[in-house]
């Protein structure tokens, strides 16, 4: 019935409406959810015929799975993993949940493409534009590059995350050559793919194998026997690796599609440490961590890993189309001093204290000094030079 725009009477018409038409039609509608309808002076539950939430926690979810004054009604995300940056990570965690309970009935990853304007970048390809590449403000950045694919359709590692995440089939390694095998679908049978798994130890081929056709249906498990266990002398690191294969062209995807894999490790040989070259890592008496020559640095504080890259980015959200960067300067009287290299004229420390004020990020990363450069150092690619600009701040702040 809409996205993200409360919940009211003109909600309620057009769900009688649709059920006028089809009587067995299944209205969705995260606004009417029973969270919102106690915050609410009207309660708006009958809109929706599901029980739909934007990323919830696991631990809410839970919540509202045990909460019986929710009733019975399906359970769905409409939204629950945001695929921006890194994510998503978190998937098989909420999938554990949602096969655990019958109610729970799935939810969907925002999104599936990234956003950008493809503008040619004068070798004959072309780059990705977003927010505040054309000096435009106000902008959202690159809040729109959020989804599973790049703009050109390539997957992103994301991507990768989630097809194990909804492979449909579970695979367990019972211990004795042989695996459980779960369709995880509900009205389709696994009749049409095959299995090829291997064994190898350090890399090497040790035995391969074929499963014809997994022939299960829906919701069905069975075993199936590999190898031999006795028949092999394994050592070193050794891992059985299934993956999985259509048998036939499908409107998705051409026969001999890999369509899942799974892997077992069988032995494994205690990790090598390598110790960390002397001088390039850092840790000082306060927790923070240095990469010697790099303006970034890391400290544990109250359980969270606070980055400089992070703090650089805020700001150049909030004064786009300028170059900023920190970088941090060691001072014999207060330390380590970071400051702010940038050209733009209109950033004052009132304003940065401004900028992070109530956000979850220690004062101690927050650039303490500002120097204004009208053309700060740059190399050809763009990005910072930092041993230059590291030379000009202890120049400029007379530093030693």
């Amino acid at each position: 019935l809409g996205n993200e725009s409360g919940c009211g009477d003109n909600h309620r018409a057009m769900r009688d409406y649709i059920k006028g038409r089809n009587p067995d039609a299944i209205i969705h509608y995260e606004g009417a959810n029973y969270s919102y309808s106690e915050r609410g002076k009207k309660k708006f539950t009958d809109v929706s015929d599901v029980e739909s939430y934007m990323y919830p926690s696991l631990e809410d979810c839970h919540k509202i799975l045990k909460d019986k004054k929710k009733g019975k009604k399906p359970f769905y995300l409409c939204e629950y993993c945001h695929a921006m940056g890194n994510g998503p990570g978190d998937l098989r965690d909420y999938w554990e949940l949602i096969e655990s309970d019958d109610r729970f009935v799935g939810g969907c990853i925002w999104e599936y493409t990234d956003h950008s304007v493809a503008i040619p970048d004068g070798k004959g390809g072309y780059k990705y534009t977003y927010g505040g590449d054309f000096n435009d403000f106000p902008n959202d950045s690159n809040f729109c590059v959020d989804g599973l694919v790049y703009p050109d359709r390539t997957p992103h590692t994301g991507f990768k995350e989630a097809k194990i995440a909804y492979q449909p089939f579970f695979v367990e390694y019972n211990g004795n050559g042989s695996v459980k095998i779960k369709n995880r679908l509900f009205f389709t049978g696994l009749d049409d793919i095959c299995v090829k798994w291997n064994i190898k130890s350090d890399s090497v081929l040790v035995a391969e194998g074929e499963i014809s056709g997994l022939m299960l249906m829906a919701r069905e498990s069975s075993n199936f026997a590999l190898f031999k266990p006795s028949d092999y002398e394994l050592s070193g690191n050794s891992y059985l690796t299934l993956k999985f294969y259509t048998k036939t062209d499908k409107p998705w995807a051409p026969a001999g599609h890999e369509c899942g894999m799974k892997q077992f490790c069988l032995t494994n040989s205690p990790a090598e440490t390598i110790p960390v070259s002397e001088g390039i890592v850092e840790v000082d008496e306060d927790g923070y961590v240095f990469l010697k020559g790099r303006s970034k640095r890391f400290a544990k504080i109250a359980g969270e890993m606070v980055s400089l890259l992070a703090v650089e980015i805020i700001i150049q959200r909030e004064f786009p189309g300028f170059i900023n960067a920190i970088i941090a300067i060691p001072d014999d009287k207060k330390g380590e001093q970071l400051v702010l290299i940038t050209n733009c004229p209109d950033i004052t420390k009132e304003k940065l204290l401004n900028i992070f004020d109530g956000r979850e990020i220690t004062k101690l990363a927050i650039p303490k000094e500002i120097l204004f450069m009208e053309e700060p150092p740059v190399l050809s690619t763009g990005k910072f030079d930092y041993v230059s600009a590291k030379d000009l701040v202890l120049a400029k702040l007379n530093l030693k």
